[in-house]
């Protein structure tokens, strides 16, 4: 065997002096052999992540918004749902894991803003604080028993400036 490692190790130094003898270069005389055809992509099989539901994609997006983008994103879905919303004074919420905010507009109207689990915003008015809706009472008024309250005259209106 080491007898035939050195007959071939001297076949192949005798066939590069001939080569360089002749002007050629010992690749030259190799004949080429076809390129290799390209591997297949190794596939490795992993468990594919299971999707989130749409109403936590909504929240991530409305939590990475900036304030101004997410109260006109707010007055546009006030708006949609067909409530008057003139103006956005503000909005909070949205804490932790809470899927609603509440967006307070001018003229005094308030809307609770929500996550639908369709991801979906869904709008709801709140009932808000009207002042003058009942008689004024005097808070200074002792009453004895069996006597009702009360009620102090209306004030008038302030004069219109007009």
């Amino acid at each position: 065997m080491p007898a035939l490692t050195a007959v071939a190790a001297l076949g192949v130094i005798a066939f590069a002096w001939v080569s360089l003898r002749n002007g050629e270069t010992p690749l030259e005389t190799i004949p080429s052999l076809p390129p290799a055809p390209p591997a297949e992509p190794v596939r490795v099989a992993t468990a594919e992540p299971q999707a989130e539901p749409p109403a936590i994609v909504k929240l991530r997006e409305l939590r990475a918004m900036s304030e101004t983008y997410r109260n006109t994103t707010f007055v546009i879905a006030i708006r949609d749902a067909g409530y008057v919303c003139h103006e956005l004074l503000g909005a909070h919420g949205g804490v932790d894991d809470a899927m609603a905010w509440t967006a307070a507009c001018s003229d005094m109207l308030a809307y609770s803003v929500r996550i639908a689990t369709s991801g979906a915003l869904a709008v709801e008015p709140l009932a808000t604080y009207f002042d003058g809706l009942g008689p004024r009472i005097d808070p200074q008024q002792t009453l004895e028993p069996g006597q009702q309250l009360r009620p102090l005259p209306l004030p008038l209106p302030p004069p219109n400036p007009r």
